[in-house]
């Protein structure tokens, strides 16, 4: 696949986004446990904000923009996934550009969680300016039923980009 872009998520998207989260969950483990309603997942409720990375002219990736749970007006960036096919042209990068600058938009603080063991996802955080603010356990649970641990990392970073 060639020709990577990036656009807002339309509901034609979805089909074309449930089998590319097959695909990641085959080979990368995320989601840790493939979800009843996989579409449900996809959606990821009422996100603020949702966008897709398109190769080829089909959607292989996306992210939402979130309001996150509680009070404060923060927002939360979730459902970052690209398909394994469509890796290396730097579309997680874009998806998670477009979230920090509509975050940026609504002048919000904008957080997102992350297992502690995927390293891959903590260094292209790390490398778009976002910065470790927190751990914990998830909500969710591994296969084996346990809580993994997760990290929280907040954006923007202080004298980091805007």
């Amino acid at each position: 696949m060639t020709g990577g872009g990036l656009r807002p998520r339309v509901p034609g998207d979805l089909p074309a986004l449930v089998a590319a989260l097959r695909r990641v969950h085959e080979q990368d483990g995320y989601p840790s446990v493939w979800p009843e309603d996989p579409l449900a997942f996809v959606q990821g409720g009422a996100p603020l904000a949702a966008w897709v990375g398109v190769v080829g002219g089909v959607p292989a990736g996306q992210v939402l923009l979130c309001r996150a749970p509680g009070e404060g007006g923060r927002l939360e960036v979730k459902r970052l996934f690209v398909a394994p096919e469509a890796r290396g042209q730097r579309l997680a990068e874009q998806l998670m550009r477009a979230a920090q600058a509509e975050g940026t938009r609504r002048r919000g603080v904008l957080t997102l969680q992350v297992q502690e063991k995927n390293r891959a996802a903590q260094r292209l955080y790390a490398r778009l300016g976002w910065v470790p603010s927190g751990e914990g356990v998830a909500a969710w649970t591994d296969p084996d039923g346990s809580h993994p641990r997760v990290l929280v990392f907040t954006w923007p970073s202080p004298g980091g980009p805007a």
